[in-house]
């Protein structure tokens, strides 16, 4: 049982009164007057925070499958009132290595409704780590007294890395390709021939394409170039380094971290276009090797290998 600001208050305001009181009634009659209303105020308190136990919130927490490494991962606590409104504080026992949004959410909960409350972790290293119980304060229905207790929630989390980067990226990739996202070819980018087109001021000389413009009808005397694209379903071989240089820190994540990132971001964008991607984690010799494949099962696969190193 936790006493309310508005206990302290009246306890106060009783000995600001008291003086009053023993000019008019005397000293005796003060103190067991006064002694009477810090009684009856306890009372009323035990009350207040013994009725809170048939009215107590329900929480249950929400936590995504897999946390991301140097991102604000949301984190909700569903909240099912009682039958009555009150006024919760909530304590959630994250991993002390993470950065937190809010320590302490006090929130406003009205009888018979569900409420999500939402705040967010920033993990700044890989792993395992153990997440603790709900710590919740209720305050009663008269303001006088907050009922403390905890619900149990002990669970497990694994960091990441940058998972909610690549589900960005992989949403763009995917509205490039299917046309919704307007395509710029590059020329030089590449070697392999994409199209023709008309010659436009600040384009390379070298890639006028001279015989396709002889050709061209008589009277017209535009210059065509040679637009050229990467080449697809290609090998593409990516080395991570792991030596000691890459435990420096870089706003907040390990040089190694953000390298990890870049991998991967890497060979989602290189499996999305057919390519065959593969990794090598090195120092003074290869660490981890995976060989190149295909298709999205090897995506999964990298992040599963390199995860843990």
């Amino acid at each position: 049982m936790i006493p309310s600001k508005k206990v302290y208050f009246l306890l106060i305001a009783g000995i600001f009164i008291s003086p009053i009181l023993s000019m008019i009634l005397g000293i005796d009659q003060t103190i067991i007057i006064i002694c009477l209303f810090d009684i009856t105020v306890f009372i009323f308190m035990v009350i207040d925070i013994w009725r809170i136990k048939a009215n107590r919130v329900e929480i249950t927490r929400e936590l995504p499958l897999r946390l991301s490494i140097g991102r604000d991962n949301s984190v909700i606590l569903k909240v099912q009132a009682g039958k009555v409104d009150t006024v919760i504080q909530v304590r959630d026992y994250y991993p002390q290595e993470f950065a937190v949004s809010e320590n302490t959410i006090t929130a406003n909960i009205y009888a018979n409704q569900n409420q999500a409350l939402i705040y967010t972790v920033y993990p700044n290293q890989r792993g395992e780590f153990s997440w603790g119980n709900i710590q919740v304060r209720q305050l009663g229905m008269w303001g006088l007294g907050w009922y403390d207790w905890q619900i149990p929630q002990n669970t497990q989390v694994k960091v990441y890395p940058d998972l909610i980067g690549l589900r960005s990226l992989s949403i763009r990739l995917t509205l490039q390709s299917s046309g919704s996202i307007r395509k710029i070819r590059q020329m030089g980018i590449g070697t392999e021939f994409a199209e023709l087109r008309n010659y436009r001021s600040g384009d390379d000389l070298r890639f006028i394409n001279w015989k396709a413009t002889a050709r061209r009808a008589y009277g017209n005397t535009g210059l065509l170039v040679r637009v050229l694209e990467p080449e697809q379903e290609q090998t593409l071989l990516i080395l991570l380094d792991r030596g000691r240089l890459m435990t420096a820190q870089v706003q907040g994540l390990q040089r190694f971290d953000w390298g990890l990132n870049t991998t991967l971001s890497l060979a989602l964008a290189g499996l999305h276009r057919g390519d065959r991607v593969g990794v090598g984690v090195f120092d003074r010799q290869i660490h981890t090797w995976i060989p190149p494949e295909r298709g999205q099962h090897q995506l999964n696969r990298l992040i599963d290998k390199l995860t843990p190193i």
